[in-house]
């Protein structure tokens, strides 16, 4: 019968075969939540919580000329592109965002120019959830493993992701993840 763990890989290997036959993405194949939080080093100030309304997923290896461009104008450096052509990496991009707090009304487009640039702000969270396409299950974490790290580049926020964490869930609900930044 085998593991878990390499039926969930052959499971997993399949469905990607299917997709590269379809010129489709594993991300694509599920609906994400993005939360990103700005942390402020004075505790008594109450964390910036912002909700993506949209997040839209692009696979980075359909880009591999034009990152391979990046590199010959200096863009890149020739060491991240390669290892995001070698990653099967996804980008989440979230090019609108609203306010947690209950007082601020509607969608935002470049934050940074409300946020940045202080000295007050510690760090900067990203919490990611997903979830199957068309499904009615809740939205579950997405968690990194223990032993590395996910870099999430800010650039009018976009996550860059391997696709193998798509399936990685943490425990826990939306509004349990939340809760340490929400607005009072």
């Amino acid at each position: 019968m085998g593991d878990p763990n390499s039926r969930k890989k052959q499971a997993l290997n399949r469905l990607r075969a299917q997709l590269r036959k379809k010129k489709e993405s594993l991300a694509d194949q599920f609906d994400f939540k993005m939360y990103i939080a700005f942390v402020f080093k004075e505790k008594k100030k109450k964390s910036a919580l912002f909700e993506v309304s949209e997040v839209i997923p692009v696979m980075t290896n359909n880009y591999e000329e034009n990152i391979l461009k990046g590199v010959r104008d200096s863009s890149y450096s020739l060491e991240s592109s390669l290892e995001l052509l070698q990653k099967d990496v996804v980008q989440l991009h979230a090019p609108r965002y609203q306010s947690m707090r209950r007082d601020v009304i509607g969608c935002t487009q470049e934050m940074d120019f409300i946020l940045w640039p202080r000295n007050d702000i510690e760090k900067i969270v990203c919490l990611l959830f997903s979830r199957w396409k068309e499904s009615d299950e809740p939205f579950r974490p997405i968690q990194t493993p223990k032993n590395k790290a996910t870099i999430f580049k800010l650039c009018s926020i976009c996550l860059y992701l391997p696709q193998e964490q798509l399936t990685h869930w943490a425990v826990g609900t939306i509004e349990d993840h939340l809760r340490p930044y929400m607005p009072e």
